[in-house]
């Protein structure tokens, strides 16, 4: 099983010995970079490069292409492809932070790739901020923030993390309000679910982009809210949850039941056991 992307000595390695079935696990769309330019530049050319040098290489090897979006399946036709949403790794077990809403804590969980996400939201921040004071706003974009949200006494830009470290701070954080949305790039429109698993790792209602990859998923109003792709619609969508903070906890609690559902690690362990014969 290849993951995602595979140094030389890895590659060597695969290839010294002979497979019964090779998979790779891809999560973003490398095919339709060419014209996307929503994510950074200096990452969108590393994923270029990716493209050019390594990825042939790795498509010699594979016989299936394992993915959590049809549309990165449909860069390969000539491989099998198999959907494979992803599954949570920690879910909040309590929404006591509910409880004590004096001050009312708000997540972007974005990463770098999401710049573009959060710039789209800057301008509607910049007016919560300053009709509730009460707010936090927290984002991992470090130096990377977004200039007019620099130097604001509400909004920390904290440090990017590795993933697995990003995961423990999540088991130890809790937030009420957490917010993906995904502008309309062919990029996005390939992303997995997993921003709702953010969600549940710390006890937040999520607000999704409506049409995005949540679609079919999120039940507005009842697991979270879809908000059309207008920041005076965002704006208006965190002011009802921070209007009414029980509604906000009941979605919340919704929110975490819906990943349990969705994001089961039985449903994952059961696909690969079907997939590995074991």
């Amino acid at each position: 099983m290849i993951i995602r992307y595979l140094g030389d000595s890895e590659l060597a390695q695969v290839r010294r010995r002979r497979w019964r079935k090779v998979f790779y696990v891809i999560d973003d769309d490398l095919m339709r970079l060419d014209d996307d330019r929503s994510v950074p530049e200096d990452y969108r050319q590393r994923l270029l490069a990716f493209r050019q040098k390594r990825l042939p290489d790795i498509l010699d090897l594979a016989d299936v292409i394992v993915a959590p979006n049809e549309r990165i399946l449909e860069g390969y036709p000539s491989k099998k492809g198999e959907r494979l949403d992803p599954c949570y790794v920690t879910v909040c077990d309590d929404l006591r932070h509910f409880d004590d809403y004096q001050t009312i804590r708000i997540l972007f969980p974005g990463s770098r790739s999401h710049l573009n996400d959060l710039a789209f939201l800057q301008e509607g921040l910049l007016r919560l901020s300053a009709a509730h004071t009460e707010l936090e706003i927290v984002t991992y974009m470090g130096a990377n923030a977004p200039v007019r949200l620099k130097g604001m006494e509400q909004i920390q830009h904290r440090k990017p993390l590795p993933w697995a470290a990003f995961q423990k701070e999540q088991q130890r954080e809790r937030f009420h309000i957490c917010l993906m949305p995904t502008v309309a790039t062919p990029f996005n429109q390939a992303r997995s679910i997993n921003k709702l698993f953010d969600c549940a790792a710390v006890g937040a209602v999520g607000v999704f982009s409506r049409g995005g990859p949540t679609d079919g998923v999120i039940a507005d109003g009842v697991d979270g809210l879809l908000v059309d792709h207008d920041v005076m619609a965002w704006e208006k969508a965190v002011g009802f949850l921070i209007d009414d903070m029980a509604r906000a906890k009941t979605m919340a609690q919704a929110c975490l039941d819906k990943a349990g559902l969705c994001g089961n690690p039985v449903r994952v362990r059961d696909f690969w056991r079907k997939q590995l014969d074991i």
